[in-house]
């Protein structure tokens, strides 16, 4: 067990090896069981290097920063749209869906590494903010490119289907 995993339930390292092993991959644990601190511990080891992009929404952007920390306490991490949480050279960016668009050009100028997608269900319909998703991760036309994108893609999510009512 490495540093990183140790302290983590058996069912965190399962699906911290499940990430690493996939490579991209929907983690849908449900609510509370660890899916940040599985998604940062596997990006760390599956991408060791590079700079690594995190898309969740506004209200968590801090509370990644915050997971990221915990594991590695001297990540450089950059929240994008937070005064005070900016650094000149950072592995991780922390973004919400909400300003994906405003910061297109410059995010998707970047080699990531990996990305993590929080929240993932927030992408499930055509829409501007899925498809800045999409392109971001490698995928166009609906298809993934072998050429474009990073190895490591993570979706998260405690709800992958929809409540549906059954009569």
């Amino acid at each position: 067990m490495s540093v990183a995993t140790s302290g983590l339930y058996p069912h965190q390292v399962s699906g911290i090896e499940f990430l690493k092993q996939h490579g991209r991959a929907i983690l849908a644990d449900d609510m509370g069981l660890g899916k940040t601190r599985q998604a940062i511990v596997a990006i760390n080891e599956a991408s060791p290097r590079g700079m690594i992009l995190v898309i969740c929404p506004a209200s968590l952007k801090l509370n990644w920063k915050r997971e990221i920390r915990l594991v590695d306490p001297s990540a450089a991490v950059e929240v994008l749209g937070v005064n005070g949480h900016s650094e000149a050279t950072p592995r991780w960016v922390v973004v919400n869906y909400d300003i994906l668009a405003k910061n297109a050009g410059m995010l998707r100028s970047i080699n990531w590494a990996g990305i993590i997608v929080d929240e993932a269900h927030f992408i499930k319909n055509s829409s501007q903010r899925t498809s800045q998703v999409l392109k971001l991760t490698g995928v166009t036309d609906g298809k993934p490119t072998q050429a474009d994108g990073p190895r490591a893609v993570y979706l998260l999510t405690g709800t992958p289907m929809p409540n549906v009512s059954v009569s």
